[in-house]
């Protein structure tokens, strides 16, 4: 069977793709594969004679519309014709490529047919070096980190081949940059060049990739050329931070298993151990470009803007051979923001800028970017899969900027299909939103992903450093929010699921130190599963996650970790509504909340959910309470079915009763314990029957028919 990549080899494939918005052909530039860039570019088929034609670039399309984009009076189109354009250079457009006067520069796949940019080149002259290991001499000035067989990435050879290794110990005066293995974990490996180590320091929060400088066999030590983003062991957290995981990979010897691949860091040798019989037969390619396109402005005062790309696929771009968050291709960043922003089609200071309808795979760091300015841009109906990093990333002013680099905003991320996301960083998100605010994030169908389904972070301080200046303004803990970008979001109609797969402490939508006013709504989420311990949760507001609303969302076997629960809220007034809720048998809580690391969780709401417990677990969970914790709870439907509905943490008891007397009476008054009368449970169908008590308290019914893909999702994409 054919790949999609292999499809995309072949000149032309006609495929079953007929968008409203490219039925027609007429377009003022066509590209071909057998173009010729000495043509007009006028016709979509080169002429009987041959003298004229499609361009063979789309450097060269760009070039043609950009001498005309100063007298454009409509919508300047470029078909590309089906086949495979390999990418040796990043193709960038900037302000002068952009559309005038409301039209729109467009390009667009021709009709009935597949065009794909490879930001990769086809290696070929593979001589077999033993019995089922193939090596070839490439040029010592191609570096690259990945490799691609007939569209599916390869492993770069990796000890163990699969799971992890455990380290044994930190290194004391050097917490993070060595680290003693077990006794007999490392092979005696003699040649470690291009070696690295992939480990969860600190916590299983973030993935390090970092060379390997040497191991001492007798003190069982590797040494790392860099330091990982926290301490290996992190002592402060004791036993939490205990078993870090760890694997070696880029070693020559650990070259074992088909699907494995060495590159000669000096002499630039490729080694392969196939996966078919045949080499000659599979279509080997090395990547060489991070980006294929990039639209980038001049600043967000002079950005790009008006440039479509539609039903074009884009696959494979480099990644790194060092990985660390906080450290990377944007330089130097604090605690929770990406420094690595990079994307396989990369936007900054972009204005109107559309993806649309494309297949965007095999990135070796993030599927789509919008980085610094970007705003009214839209990525819509993608098909956003094997990234390496995020699917999607929105990343804009940090608070350090101050309150005017409020820039990355209006965006809209909708209707995308995007999963297997992490390949090669195992904190990816399928959709991450950093300083980023009024977006609509809507629609979406994410699944398998290491940590985040969707993810939105920002910024916070500890109280104790209020008041200070930024930008020449006093900022305190009352006017904080002006420098926090991530609000007014969107986050609606998404299905989400087998996501927080192989970390800890994070949720399938997860917030930490955002904005105001951001919206969790009609969202789907369920089904996770992994063998790693630690928090999991389907809705994680984290510290200074304030003024959210959670409501009309449907959570069921949320079951990653050993502290499992649909709901964890910290922040201030945070309100969850009309939410149904459903434990499995490691639920610990229906919601739990805490107020930690000095910061605030108060004034929170709970109204007209339904909590369905499969097991005795609490419905709430107070770590630590305060009277202020809850201000309204009431209208709610509680069912547990096995013991006794309860509430842990509050003082003087855990029972309903003692519940309904806390505060001077004022939680649940018109609350039930009742079957809420699902229409069939088991088979996860949460329409309400006619009869059900949450109706009679004013339960809105959630119809489920809303919530992913829309109708006009490419069918080419199947699923």
């Amino acid at each position: 069977m054919k790949t999609a990549l292999a499809w995309g080899l072949s000149s032309i494939c006609v495929v079953q793709f007929c968008l409203a918005q490219n039925l027609s052909s007429e377009a003022d530039f066509y590209v071909a594969v057998d173009g010729n860039d000495a043509w007009t570019g006028k016709l979509p088929f080169a002429n009987a004679g041959r003298t004229d034609g499609p361009f063979a670039t789309l450097s060269k399309a760009q070039n043609a519309v950009r001498r005309l984009i100063p007298t454009m009076k409509s919508d300047m189109v470029v078909m590309i014709r089906g086949g495979n354009y390999f990418i040796d250079h990043t193709i960038s457009f900037g302000p002068a490529d952009s559309g005038r006067s409301g039209h729109k520069v467009i390009y667009t796949s021709y009709p009935g047919e597949r065009p794909m940019l490879v930001g990769g080149r086809l290696i070929k002259g593979w001589t077999r070096h033993d019995e089922n290991l193939y090596r070839v001499k490439l040029d010592p000035a191609w570096k690259f980190d990945q490799l691609f067989v007939d569209g599916v990435r390869q492993q770069k050879a990796r000890y163990p081949n699969h799971d992890y290794l455990i380290v044994e110990k930190a290194v004391e005066d050097h917490a993070k940059t060595q680290f003693i293995y077990k006794q007999g974990d490392v092979p005696n490996w003699m040649d470690l060049r291009g070696g690295q180590a992939y480990v969860w320091a600190g916590h299983d929060w973030f993935s390090n990739l970092i060379p390997i400088e040497k191991i001492d066999r007798e003190s069982r030590t590797i040494t790392l050329t860099g330091p990982t983003l926290v301490d290996i062991i992190n002592q402060r957290f004791g036993k939490h931070s205990k078993n870090r995981r760890y694997y070696i990979q880029g070693v020559k010897e650990a070259l074992d298993v088909p699907g494995e691949f060495w590159r000669d860091p000096d002499s630039g040798e490729l080694f392969y151990r196939p996966t078919a019989e045949s080499i000659e037969q599979q279509q080997i390619i090395a990547p060489t470009v991070r980006r294929i396109i990039e639209l980038i402005g001049n600043d967000p005062e002079t950005p790009v803007h008006d440039i479509t790309f539609r039903g074009i696929d884009f696959t494979i771009s480099k990644f790194t051979n060092e990985f660390v968050e906080n450290r990377g291709t944007h330089g130097r960043t604090p605690w929770n923001e990406p420094a690595n922003k990079e994307g396989m089609i990369y936007l900054e200071h972009a204005d109107r800028c559309f993806v649309e309808y494309c297949d965007i795979g095999n990135t070796g760091y993030s599927g789509i970017s919008i980085v610094w300015h970007g705003q009214h841009n839209r990525i819509y109906g993608n098909h956003i899969h094997d990234c390496g990093y995020h699917g999607v990333l929105l990343s804009g002013y940090r608070a350090d900027f101050g309150v005017k680099m409020d820039r990355n905003k209006f965006n809209v991320v909708a209707n995308n299909w995007i999963h297997h996301i992490g390949r090669l960083v195992g904190h990816g998100a399928g959709i991450f939103l950093l300083a980023s605010g009024h977006n609509q994030v809507i629609h979406n169908l994410i699944h398998h992903s290491p940590r985040y389904g969707i993810c939105m972070k920002g910024q916070c301080w500890r109280k104790e450093k209020f008041p200070f200046v930024v930008d020449g303004m006093e900022i305190t803990d009352d006017n904080r929010w002006d420098l926090l970008h991530s609000r007014n979001n969107l986050f609606a109609y998404n299905e989400i699921f087998r996501v927080s797969t192989d970390t800890e402490d994070n949720g399938f939508i997860s917030f930490i130190a955002i904005g105001k006013d951001n919206v969790v709504d009609h969202n789907l989420l369920h089904d996770n599963h992994r063998t790693l311990g630690g928090l999991g949760m389907a809705v994680y507001l984290d510290d200074v996650t304030d003024y959210a609303t959670v409501t009309n969302n449907i959570i069921y076997n949320v079951e990653g970790g050993t502290i499992v629960m649909p709901i964890y809220a910290k922040g201030i007034y945070n309100r969850n509504e009309n939410n149904i809720l459903v434990g499995s048998d490691k639920t610990k809580a229906g919601i739990s909340s805490a107020a930690m690391f000095g910061q605030r969780a108060d004034h929170h709401i709970y109204r007209r959910n339904i909590f369905y417990m499969v097991n005795n677990a609490p419905i709430y969970n107070f770590w630590n309470w305060s009277p202020d914790r809850v201000i309204e709870c009431d209208y709610i439907v509680y069912y547990v079915a096995e013991g006794e509905v309860r509430m842990k943490g509050v003082p003087g008891g855990d029972s309903f009763d003692h519940w309904r007397k806390v505060n001077d009476g004022k939680f649940d008054a018109h609350s039930v314990v009742a079957d809420p009368l699902f229409v069939n449970p088991e088979k996860h169908d949460y329409r309400l029957k006619p009869e059900s008590p949450a109706l009679k308290l004013g339960f809105k019914p959630i119809d489920t028919s809303k919530i992913g893909l829309k109708d006009d999702f490419p069918q080419r994409f199947k699923r």
